[in-house]
């Protein structure tokens, strides 16, 4: 059973948004293009790994996507599986080419189109991941649950070597098409029952209740100032920022496309990149209205989370 599904994270969405409210001349376009293009292959390679626990039994099975938990410090888990008999934190990783997972350095050197590229090693990262979560579950008197782990890789096309003398490291780092195998093995070595389906009851309620969401600055991440952001709605035909208000209605003067709800974008938009929080002129600046009844109207359509009364309201971000 999924109690947190997986979702695009927030990082993504904050770089879409940014991508489209940029120069395309700007200087930072490329980086922020490139750390986009990373960001979406690793969900991606999430959404692949999903797939193949689709097939889990969701009677036994409690899958938590993308947790963020706090022991002392923030950990991030991308997928941590609960069960009666074992838990189990997985780090999925989307690289394809060869992957050389050296002994010695705990590099993960990956090989691709005659280019060498270093990464952090995803079994340290995820062996640390497992060191988090057991002492976040001890000092919440929940140390009686095994905790295992994996590396995935999510592309069955990838090669994987190790120095000699390391293969061992392959009993901890799988291709996602191998995932339910591995499954099998802890549940033939974990036979009996640790915990009981109260304690199990307890323990997904105190990993949602604690989950921790992160929304970053990321205006700050680039150093990017916010007056370099585009403002206006975007025409979703064209990508002009020129669209206009005129009965109701949004046109875009450049391709006459019309849009009963293109400024949604352009107010998701603003909480991505420049606040959480939006009063009423606040807004009419950055879709570029000057009628404060248009924008108190567009603002209440959107059943947008909202404090204070009158001119004095305050909308607020929501689930995004």
């Amino acid at each position: 059973m999924i109690l947190k599904e997986l979702r695009e994270p927030i990082r993504i969405k904050q770089a879409k948004a940014l991508f489209r409210r940029i120069r395309k001349d700007h200087h930072k376009l490329p980086i922020i293009e490139d750390d986009l293009k990373k960001r979406t292959s690793g969900y991606r390679g999430e959404e692949e790994l999903a797939y193949y626990l689709k097939y889990l039994n969701e009677n036994q099975y409690y899958i938590f996507y993308d947790l963020r938990l706090l022991h002392n410090q923030p950990f991030q888990i991308d997928t941590l599986i609960i069960s009666p008999f074992f838990a189990l934190i997985i780090e999925v990783k989307n690289y394809s080419g060869t992957l050389f997972f050296d002994k010695y350095s705990k590099q993960l050197i990956r090989i691709s189109e005659n280019k060498e590229d270093g990464f952090p090693n995803p079994l340290t990262q995820v062996k640390r991941q497992k060191g988090q979560l057991k002492l976040w579950m001890e000092k919440r008197k929940i140390d009686f649950l095994p905790i295992e782990y994996l590396a995935v890789i999510s592309q069955s096309k990838t090669i994987m070597k190790t120095t000699n003398g390391n293969q061992h490291i392959f009993q901890r780092i799988v291709h996602a098409d191998q995932l339910l195998e591995k499954i099998a093995e802890f549940e033939s070595k974990y036979s009996k029952e640790s915990i009981s389906k109260k304690d199990i009851q307890k323990i997904n309620r105190l990993l949602l209740k604690e989950h921790t969401p992160h929304f970053p600055n990321i205006l700050q991440a680039f150093g990017i100032d916010g007056s370099e952001i585009i403002k206006g709605v975007q025409c979703p035909n064209c990508l002009s920022f020129l669209m206009i208000r005129n009965f109701g209605t949004w046109y875009c003067p450049v391709c006459k496309t019309q849009s009963k709800s293109a400024h949604q974008q352009a107010i998701y938009d603003y909480f991505l990149l420049i606040n959480s929080t939006l009063t009423n002129k606040e807004c009419r600046e950055f879709l570029q209205i000057s009628s404060e009844r248009i924008v108190r109207n567009l603002l209440t359509s959107m059943n947008l989370p909202f404090s204070g009364t009158n001119k004095g309201r305050i909308y607020h971000r929501s689930e995004m």
